[in-house]
């Protein structure tokens, strides 16, 4: 929670600068041309509010309704066809989600909170569920999503020959958004299928923005072909300033990682599967003879150990930077563990094995299986990386070894490119299709405030035109309709707050 509350004293401290600045200039010498400025370029300021509106895309609007008003009224019909059916999608995904969570309520235990893992709807609050670091991935993609829908609602309600006054942006505390102003008796003016046309278009131009970034994400990497190489590898991003790996000598930000223990790496999902491949397998030891150990005894060493146990001993000095300590048996059944600080890389280029057995086939029974003296959840990370021709060997717990490592599936071709763009177009491409599928689902939930409650006014009032409804029910059945949509949001609005406060 301190991120969240520092995240709150930043956000409070940017309104309060703004209120304060705006208070200040109200009541100051300036306050005419203050105002006179506020309204020629359309800015209003308020409470944890600021709004901006514009008559400048007026004439672009209509020029664009009218240079293919065929194309555009067939294009916003198949947007109705979407709108109704993403509405019964969004109720039936609503009812889902509130009887999932009720049932795991009532059911308790892990049942419970595999109900809470299986929520999709998400409130995405910085500090709580959302880093910082994506706050602006956040607030573009949250912005373009709110522009492109606006955007649709504005080419419809001009094609339709609805008077259309302007368009506008707002922040509300940290989240952005659009709006248009369309004259409401021109808009009730038309007929119940060009209203359809008009309140619809909003989502359908969302899911059309949720395609077209969903398109770009797939064809990323042959857009970047000649700049960026995918399939090669993982390109290093950041390693974890925390981390033993945070060293000029290890990963340093550029470096392609090529293998993982002999697993090859050509994307992240092959990374990720070669970690998990060694935190799967139990930990692998190297063939040696007898004889060959006093030869790679590391001068850092702190003597033999014997002991009866399989507690890992460290008997290298903090010295010994390339050497490792090593445990090993004599014979198939030997029970005394002897310890020795070895040179590391000589061992490893020796065969593997998992017991002393699997060595008498290369060196006969004057062998034994050398193993990494370490606690039991640690492994040993062989790494093979441009930095160095040498692997990496790192020892340690394999999931802060992943965690650690940032890597991309973009290599850049020359070290002059941005290493991160490919990955800040992944992730904003991400965010655009994530808050992209929201607006469209749950806008059109029939839903007081959404578009939801006018689709659904409109389709009532089509339905009667046609005498499917009758006149004196409609008021009624939209009654109950949008109430139940307002009530069954308003639960899922509930459990995912909980959610993410638990």
């Amino acid at each position: 929670m301190e991120d969240l509350r520092v995240g709150l004293l930043v956000i409070g401290s940017f309104w309060g600068v703004i209120y304060l600045v705006d208070y200040l200039l109200r009541r100051s010498s300036v306050r005419a041309s203050y105002l006179d400025c506020l309204r020629r370029s359309g800015v209003t300021v308020s409470a944890v509010h600021l709004r901006w509106f514009t008559t400048g895309f007026n004439r672009w609007l209509v020029r664009v309704a009218r240079s293919c008003p065929g194309f555009l009224t067939a294009w916003f019909s198949l947007g109705v066809v979407f709108g109704l059916g993403s509405m019964v999608v969004s109720v039936g995904l609503l009812l889902y989600m509130a009887g999932s969570a009720l049932w795991a309520h009532a059911a308790g235990g892990e049942a419970a909170a595999a109900g809470a893992d299986s929520q999709m709807m998400v409130l995405v609050l910085p500090g709580v569920n959302l880093p910082y670091s994506q706050v602006v991935y956040m607030f573009v993609a949250l912005l373009s999503s709110a522009v492109v829908h606006e955007a649709g609602h504005a080419v419809a309600a001009v094609l339709h020959g609805v008077r259309f006054n302007g368009f506008g942006l707002f922040l509300v505390a940290l989240y952005p958004g659009a709006f248009v102003d369309l004259a409401t008796d021109s808009l009730m003016d038309k007929t119940p299928l060009a209203q359809l046309r008009i309140y619809c278009a909003g989502v359908w131009h969302n899911f059309v923005l949720l395609l077209f970034s969903w398109a770009l994400l797939l064809a990323l990497p042959v857009l970047l072909s000649p700049l960026y190489a995918t399939g090669v590898g993982v390109a290093v991003q950041e390693v974890d300033a925390s981390s033993p790996l945070y060293s000029p000598s290890s990963f340093p930000p550029g470096t392609v990682i090529t293998e993982v223990n002999r697993c090859t790496v050509s994307d992240t999902a092959s990374w990720a599967a070669c970690v998990s491949s060694v935190v799967a397998q139990p930990s692998v030891g190297f063939c040696i003879d007898f004889s060959k150990i006093p030869q790679l005894l590391s001068e850092e060493s702190v003597g033999y150990n014997f002991s009866e146990s399989a507690v890992p001993v460290e008997c290298c000095s903090p010295l010994a930077l390339s050497d490792l300590c090593f445990t090993y048996t004599r014979g198939e059944e030997g029970k005394t563990r002897r310890h020795s600080c070895l040179a590391t890389r000589p061992v490893l280029a020796n065969f593997e094995c998992n017991h002393n057995r699997d060595c008498y086939l290369f060196y006969g029974e004057s062998s034994t299986c050398l193993f990494p003296s370490q606690v039991p959840a640690s492994r040993l990370f062989r790494v093979s990386h441009s930095h160095s021709p040498s692997e990496l060997l790192y020892i340690g717990d394999p999931y802060k070894f992943s965690y650690a490592v940032s890597v991309s599936d973009f290599v850049p071709s020359s070290a002059l490119l941005p290493r991160k763009l490919p990955d800040v177009a992944t992730t904003l491409l991400k965010y655009v299709i994530s808050f992209s599928a929201a607006l469209a689902l749950l806008n059109v939930v029939p839903c007081y405030t959404l578009d939801g409650q006018w689709v659904i006014s409109a389709l009532l009032d089509w339905l009667s035109a046609r005498h499917m409804v009758d006149e004196s029910d409609k008021e009624n059945i939209k009654l109950v309709v949008l109430s139940l949509g307002s009530i069954l949001l308003l639960i899922n609005i509930c459990i995912a707050f909980i959610n993410m406060m638990l």
